[in-house]
């Protein structure tokens, strides 16, 4: 992979770099909303202690948040209620997976118009890949706005909940819900040639 130098930002970079920030605090406002859901499902199991909750849910990171999520409903909601969690953790855990390429994967922005952000990583999980991408200001705005309708739908599911339980006789009916993003496809991802070892 080859070097380029660590240079500030020049000023008509800086369009793309905000929208880049604007979709890191969007997703840090997601995650906060799906701790916030947790801790309101934890607090049935023993309402007397609800605050502790807190001491096993602040430190979760986002996938453990999701598969919390997904166990919890399966374990203790049932009907609607149970489908209403579940599209949230499976929801929130394939927008992390945009979140986590965009984040750890933009390393400069494209330096001619149209404006992208380069991707150019490597993994090692079960095979070594290198993936080469660009993504648009309309990903990413796109990415925003899948943040925000997941955060409005927690939202009013978490206050269809606590209504249910606490408040039956003004009670909304459960959101409907939205539909899936669908798991991010990772384009240009090619493996890397198997180093030959040095013959003896």
């Amino acid at each position: 992979m080859p070097y380029f130098p660590a240079e500030p930002l020049k000023e008509e970079e800086w369009p793309y770099a905000a929208r880049l920030g604007a979709a890191i605090i969007q997703w840090n406002a997601t995650e906060q909303d799906i701790r916030q859901l947790l801790f309101v499902l934890a607090a049935e199991i023993d309402p007397k202690r609800f605050n502790q909750s807190w001491l096993m849910i602040i430190e979760l990171g986002s996938r453990q948040l999701s598969q919390a999520l997904q166990v919890y409903a399966e374990q203790t909601l049932e009907g609607e209620e149970a489908k209403g969690v579940e599209h949230v953790a499976t929801w929130f855990d394939q927008l992390g997976g945009y979140r986590n390429y965009y984040v750890h994967g933009i390393v400069r922005i494209r330096p001619v118009q149209p404006r992208t952000g380069l991707i150019e990583s490597r993994s090692a999980k079960g095979k070594l890949l290198q993936f080469n991408d660009e993504i648009s200001i309309e990903q990413l705005e796109w990415f925003i706005d899948q943040a925000r309708q997941l955060r409005s739908y927690v939202q009013d599911l978490q206050l269809c909940l606590i209504d249910t339980r606490h408040y039956p006789g003004v009670a909304k009916p459960l959101p409907d819900r939205p539909p899936l993003p669908g798991t991010l496809l990772k384009r240009r991802a090619s493996i890397l040639a198997r180093a030959t070892p040095p013959q003896s």
